[in-house]
């Protein structure tokens, strides 16, 4: 899929409310692993607002460990945010920002490398053609 290649990283995200919505995200994900290996995957379970602890009929779906084995198992950071209350959600940006200077960085590198290696390249032509 052309969509993802030029992007650093990808969010999932689920409904802990809703077992559904985490079991698209856990399908999704083996797919994209399929396509695109080298993205940043980043998953969010979203709503920890609903999860009381405290009230026996808690309205989650999905547990904290669910989620966080399904990103142990793709090597992906994993966070329960509140977009209503927005506790946790600074800690996925902080992720995705620091994903994109990973990318920039690793594009830098292969810049200066293929750059470099060019110019040897020319230097040996230059070099054997007198």
């Amino acid at each position: 899929m052309r969509i993802f290649s030029n992007s650093f990283a990808l969010v999932f995200v689920y409904d802990i409310t809703m077992r559904e919505t985490f079991d698209y995200v856990k399908s999704a994900i083996g797919n994209i692993k399929e396509i695109n290996t080298d993205l940043q995957l980043v998953l969010v379970g979203n709503k920890l607002d609903l999860d009381t602890k405290e009230d026996k009929n808690s309205s989650r779906r999905v547990p904290f460990g669910d989620g966080l084995k399904l990103a142990m198992k793709h090597g992906m950071a994993f966070y329960e945010v509140s977009a209503k209350s927005g506790r946790n959600a600074s800690k996925v940006f902080d992720t995705l920002v620091a994903c994109m200077f990973d990318n920039i960085d690793k594009q830098d590198i292969l810049i200066k490398t293929t750059t470099n290696n060019r110019n040897l390249t020319n230097v040996r032509n230059i070099t054997n053609s007198n």
